[in-house]
């Protein structure tokens, strides 16, 4: 028997059991399978940098925003493969604000801490 979820859907599995002598016990949720390969949306960001930019107080402000509840933001320097993280942040699960901490560029687009040849 196959049990499938619906694509973006869920399915419970319920279960009973049946011993040798053929007693039956009374059914029981087993649990609830989620399926989801839905992307979160876009965070976007709430208001703007600390601090304010134009700035010459600091090369690492801080982002605030908000992003689906539960999610990870990060922060990247290649917009074109969107995998030079730079930074990352935990979305709050309750109110789904974040704050993020960058590193600072220092020329070239590195970032701050970067090893030479890295």
């Amino acid at each position: 028997m196959r049990l499938t979820a619906r694509a973006n859907g869920s399915i419970t599995h319920w279960v009973r059991v049946t011993d040798v002598a053929g007693n039956t016990s009374a059914c029981h949720v087993l649990g609830t399978y989620v399926h989801d390969d839905i992307a979160p949306a876009t965070p976007y960001l709430s208001s703007a940098t600390e601090p304010a930019s134009p700035s010459n107080q600091t090369d690492s402000p801080v982002f605030f925003g908000y992003a689906e509840r539960g999610t990870t933001v990060l922060l990247v320097e290649d917009s074109y493969s969107c995998s030079a993280e730079v930074a990352r942040a935990a979305v709050n699960g309750t109110t789904g604000a974040f704050r993020i901490q960058t590193k600072g560029v220092e020329g070239e687009g590195r970032s701050r801490g970067d090893e030479e040849g890295c």
